[in-house]
């Protein structure tokens, strides 16, 4: 335990003044290091017979790898990360960190749809005490599920929009977003009626009732908004498109790019038919084509 004793307190510290300085893109081969000598001295998960300061040592290791994924926008890292830090958390040795990540996780699940997961962390974190799962952090996760699950989306988009949100929590609220306009159930194959604008109100006063009922119906995909408000109006102003696809105002970057992935799906995401002969169908509309026309004059 010699080496142990005196190459990991200097590695870990160098992390530290490395973390603290934003050398994000610096730290993943110091971690690496770190993660070998905690390997080596059997320090990856802790026992009741794990030395105090080991520990700390190997916990700080965890915790920095964990925001550091998040920096570097590396969500299989920061899942890793939090699987070590898990073990350490279980056993009562957690530190200030312990809800801020906790409730990291947790959006990260949400983020990714992985609504059974949430709510079986979200137990196991109420049977640890109240301390934890009254904390801001996790409270601020679960929140936002319950706005998830009503529909109400322009509070999530919001939330992400606020003072108080960290870099962190921005990250996996960006995640969200995308998941509500890209990974959720299809409407198209139900053939809501929305060809005038009274049913554009009737289309999200039906997702909202759903979400109520159905996890599945909780997330509705933005090309679905895109198309029922594309067959509602004719045209409409850019900046009102953008609201009501929960964009940013000034976010015209992301904005093209999602109206370019709507109008130019992969390839094989239209399934042919081999007793057709005629000519394929063409490609979906770029939504409000006539809006992006005239933003540019």
């Amino acid at each position: 335990m010699s080496n142990q004793s005196s190459d990991l307190p200097i590695l870990v510290a160098h992390i530290q003044k490395t973390f603290s300085s934003n050398l994000f893109t610096s730290l993943p081969p110091l971690l690496t290091r770190a993660k070998l000598l905690l390997t080596k001295h059997n320090l990856l998960t802790p026992t009741s017979s794990t030395p105090p300061q080991s520990l700390n040592l190997a916990r700080s290791i965890f915790e920095i790898g964990a925001y550091t994924s998040i920096r570097l926008k590396d969500k299989t890292s920061f899942v890793q990360y939090i699987s070590y830090l898990q073990n350490f958390y279980a056993l009562s040795h957690g530190t200030e960190n312990e809800a801020e990540l906790t409730g990291l996780n947790l959006l990260r699940l949400l983020a990714e749809n992985k609504i059974a997961e949430f709510h079986t962390l979200l137990e196991t974190i109420e049977d640890t005490g109240d301390e934890l799962s009254r904390s801001g952090p996790v409270m601020f996760a679960r929140g936002l599920e319950e706005w998830v699950m009503e529909g109400a989306y322009n509070r999530v988009w919001k939330a992400g929009e606020g003072k108080g949100v960290s870099v962190y929590q921005k990250f996996f609220l960006d995640v969200l977003m995308d998941t509500i306009r890209y990974n959720s159930l299809s409407l198209t194959s139900l053939h809501i009626p929305c060809y005038c604008p009274l049913f554009v109100c009737y289309f999200v006063f039906i997702a909202r009732f759903m979400a109520l009922r159905s996890c599945a119906w909780g997330l509705i995909c933005r090309n679905e908004i895109a198309t029922c408000l594309e067959r509602a109006y004719p045209s409409l102003p850019i900046s009102d498109t953008q609201i009501l696809l929960f964009f940013p105002p000034q976010d015209h970057i992301n904005f093209k790019s999602f109206a370019e992935s709507v109008s130019n799906p992969p390839p094989d995401s239209a399934p042919s038919s081999p007793k057709s002969s005629s000519p394929k169908a063409p490609p979906p509309r770029l939504p409000f084509p006539k809006t992006l026309v005239r933003a540019d004059m």
